[in-house]
């Protein structure tokens, strides 16, 4: 089974707690020694300097085509971009948004992200949420309000029972998906989620090198569903929305 792992953060944080993945060298010599097959990255400078910064360092940090990179965001109206974003993620096949708007004091909201957010919505690219420190349940349900079509993966669950609030977004809007780490910190939460939604509503993930690789991947490989479905949740599904987005 081919395993994609959404939720990889590479880069030196300003606080060390925890090994940093410093280089491509070592980043694939974990993704082989734990059996992945793909990963999506964020660099810690996306989110500790700055995001225009961040995005060239995320870029530089790999060119091989089993490591793909995100664009962190800000809202436009402070114009710190000195290129068009589109073009710009056209040119260097980067095919997912995120955005830490705790950390850098904005709102994600409509009134902050406007056109820009409504065209990343238009263009079906997938926007990747970490719950660690980056955005709150109230400000996940309040972007969703706001921008109903968008593409959203929300990462990185912090705590048991928290379906009473990821369950409601799943039925209320169809392009929200789940990623897997920690789900199963409630016995039996992957296959209750999948029973509701089906496997195609979440992406596998384990928050290397905050978690380990291997609790991640067993969760998923000795849950009781059938094997499609963790192939689609191992790998299919964040490829399919990767491929969906539109960069023309």
């Amino acid at each position: 089974m081919k395993f994609f792992d959404s939720n990889i953060l590479v880069g030196r944080k300003t606080v060390k707690d925890y090994t940093p993945i410093e280089n491509e060298a070592e980043l694939l010599a974990i993704m082989d020694e734990h059996g992945i097959d793909k990963v999506l990255i964020t660099h810690a400078d996306q989110k500790n300097v700055h995001p225009e910064y961040g995005n060239q360092i995320a870029l530089d940090f790999s060119k091989s085509d089993r490591v793909e990179k995100m664009f962190a965001l800000v809202p436009p109206a402070t114009c710190e971009f000195d290129y068009d974003v589109f073009s710009y993620m056209k040119e260097n096949k980067i095919k997912a948004v995120t955005a830490f708007p705790k950390y850098m004091n904005f709102f994600l909201n409509k009134v902050a992200m406007g056109k820009m957010m409504d065209e990343i919505v238009e263009r079906k690219i997938p926007i990747v949420l970490s719950l660690w420190g980056d955005v709150e349940w109230q400000d996940v349900y309040d972007f969703m309000k706001d921008f109903p079509e968008a593409t959203v993966i929300l990462k990185d669950l912090y705590d048991w029972s928290q379906n009473r609030y990821f369950y409601p977004l799943l039925v209320a809007y169809k392009n929200f998906y789940m990623e897997t780490n920690k789900l199963s910190l409630v016995a039996g939460g992957i296959e209750d989620a999948t029973k509701h939604f089906g496997s195609e509503r979440f992406i596998f993930g384990t928050a290397y090198p905050r978690c380990y690789i291997s609790a991640s991947k067993m969760d998923l490989m000795h849950a009781n569903i059938k094997d499609k479905d963790k192939e689609n949740i191992a790998f299919n599904n964040l490829q399919r929305l990767l491929d969906n987005a539109d960069l023309s």
